[in-house]
């Protein structure tokens, strides 16, 4: 099989299956050998999508890396629009690995934004990345200072989907406690309203946690009900799972969290240096008995502190 049809091969399996990654490994591969640069930028199109959707973070950034690269030196084959609303995921994935520093993150950040100006976009997209980002980081200073500005910018053919910008903005109201205010907000997604490919999967989880905060048990019962079943076994969704396993664990069902870990555990061990599997370790820490795995997630969370400046994540432990 040669690599046209390796491609064609990809295209069936679909970018949201982890099959597609090796296939179009092979085809950039081989495509690169034979120095067929348009077969390499649309590979590598697709590989960022599959990486995206299979929490492929470092090879994500590899391959954003050379199309950037393209493209900075004026080849026309890489689409601009679609760059730029690829930044958007890579910006929002590169926090995810603690050996990217604070200081590539910034570069990268600032980068996507001299791009969204020279393209006349709206910067509303790269004030949400920020803002995502010092989530991700545990910073509330700097969340607030990006949320604001998101919240005051005009959208337009680069932003998110209604349903996404609903639940990031739901999430930022509980990275900062405001949980009343998260419940109010995701109302259109919880009652079916809104809807992508990642919502209401991924929001279910923050709610768990809002409603638990309220002192409303069953609505938190209800998010785990109607949540796990649309994360089980789905790499990229492993942020959510981590939320509602730490749900279940303070409502004093530790038998459904570590059932709901247990299920998904060979999608996180060995790559706990990628911060949503992280999440998931440090969601099951507190039920964990074997000291040594207990040593390890304490140690990945000092790295990752180590890099973003805080205390954030060896505070939860």
């Amino acid at each position: 099989m040669d690599y046209y049809d390796e491609l064609e091969k990809a295209y069936e399996v679909g970018v949201e299956s982890k099959e597609a990654l090796p296939i179009l490994e092979r085809v950039i591969m081989t495509a690169d050998a034979n120095h067929d640069v348009s077969i390499g930028i649309e590979a590598r199109d697709l590989f960022v999508e599959a990486a995206v959707f299979n929490g492929e973070s470092v090879k994500l950034l590899q391959a954003f890396s050379w199309l950037v690269k393209q493209y900075e030196d004026g080849n026309q084959e890489v689409n601009t629009f679609d760059l730029l609303w690829k930044y958007k995921w890579v910006g929002e994935e590169i926090p995810y690995f603690d050996a990217i520093s604070k200081q590539q993150i910034e570069a990268l950040l600032n980068d996507m934004k001299t791009k969204f100006e020279e393209n006349n976009y709206s910067l509303q997209p790269y004030y949400k990345v920020k803002t995502l980002v010092a989530i991700y980081m545990g910073d509330k200073q700097v969340a607030e200072e990006f949320f604001e500005k998101w919240q005051h910018t005009k959208g337009d053919y680069m932003s998110d989907c209604a349903a996404c910008e609903t639940h990031e903005k739901a999430h930022y109201y509980v990275f900062m406690g405001k949980y009343a205010e998260a419940i109010k907000t995701a109302k259109p997604i919880l009652n079916g309203r809104q809807r992508c490919a990642e919502v209401p999967h991924l929001t279910y989880g923050i709610m768990s946690k809002a409603f638990l905060e309220l002192n409303e048990v069953e609505k938190a019962k209800e998010c785990i009900d109607a949540g796990y079943p649309l994360v089980k076994g789905e790499p990229g969704l492993l942020f959510s799972l981590a939320s509602l396993i730490t749900t279940s664990i303070k409502l004093g069902e530790t038998d459904r969290a570590l059932n709901m870990f247990e299920e998904n555990e060979h999608l996180v061990w060995g790559r706990e240096n990628n911060l949503n599997n992280f999440l998931v370790l440090l969601a099951i820490y507190p039920l964990l008995d074997d000291a040594e795995k207990r040593a390890q997630i304490a140690a990945q969370a000092r790295k990752f502190d180590e890099r973003n400046g805080n205390t954030y994540f060896q505070d939860q432990l």
